[in-house]
């Protein structure tokens, strides 16, 4: 998702600037790119990141792997869950026989 704000000119070349948050992935990183109306819409056209100067996009979007990571962890959840649903069924079992 793109974050983009509008503001009043400041450039001096007579369009309005837009402030648009970096792009690069990293969940810390709160730098803000100021570009106009035109700029803007050729980065967005040619799929390209809006990135801060020295910021680079990372390879990999950090959202796809902590989602992997957190569709693991609910298997690994779920699995124990069930485990323990078993071994509460068998003391059950064991305590009604008694």
């Amino acid at each position: 998702m793109r974050l983009a704000v509008n503001r009043p000119d400041r450039t001096g070349r007579g369009e309005g600037a837009w402030d648009v948050l970096c792009q690069c992935g990293d969940p810390a990183c709160e730098q803000w790119v100021e570009l106009t109306l035109a700029e803007y819409e050729a980065l967005q056209a040619a799929g390209a990141p809006i990135l801060a100067p020295g910021h680079r996009r990372e390879r990999r979007p950090p959202v796809r792997g902590r989602a992997r990571r957190l569709a693991e962890d609910a298997g690994a959840l779920w699995s124990r869950a069930g485990r323990r649903l078993r071994r509460v069924g068998r003391r059950l079992g064991e305590s009604r026989r008694r």
